[in-house]
């Protein structure tokens, strides 16, 4: 059979970058917005943490310097927002769940799908409440 027949060289390589970059836009935490908001509430004396957009390394340390901010005794992490959490951000997570154990100091969270299902993956999930709305997690917290 000859190569060239079904393709080859320089045309099958830029064939085939161009697809993996199109899949690579597709799935990749980087096609999408590289900056976080944060805001924090109190809902019936429970302190919310609310995040919005991809959590990742290039966002984490905004991330980090709030939830370390945060003294109260009961906290919400509401990432419902967030499209994206990378494997720092889950380490984050974490951390500040033990931060705040070690402190007698308690939390939740509230994500998404995908960053819920990320959690439930790595059992993550089994550390702390782990729900899907930020009503939810307040319930979780107040039992």
């Amino acid at each position: 059979m000859n190569p060239r027949a079904i393709g080859s060289g320089p045309q099958i390589h830029t064939v085939v970058t161009s697809h993996l970059l199109i899949i690579r836009k597709m799935t990749s935490p980087k096609a999408e917005s590289a900056t976080i908001q944060l805001t924090t509430s109190q809902v019936d004396g429970v302190t919310v943490l609310t995040v919005e957009g991809p959590l990742t390394i290039n966002t984490l340390f905004k991330f980090q310097d709030a939830w370390r901010a945060e003294q109260s005794s009961a906290l919400i992490l509401d990432l419902t927002a967030v499209p994206y959490a990378d494997s720092a951000a889950i380490g984050s997570i974490v951390n500040a769940y033990v931060s705040r154990k070690n402190a007698n100091r308690t939390m939740a969270v509230a994500a998404g799908d995908r960053v819920r299902t990320t959690m439930q993956i790595t059992k993550v999930d089994q550390l702390f409440p782990l729900c899907s709305s930020r009503e939810e997690a307040l319930t979780a917290l107040k039992r």
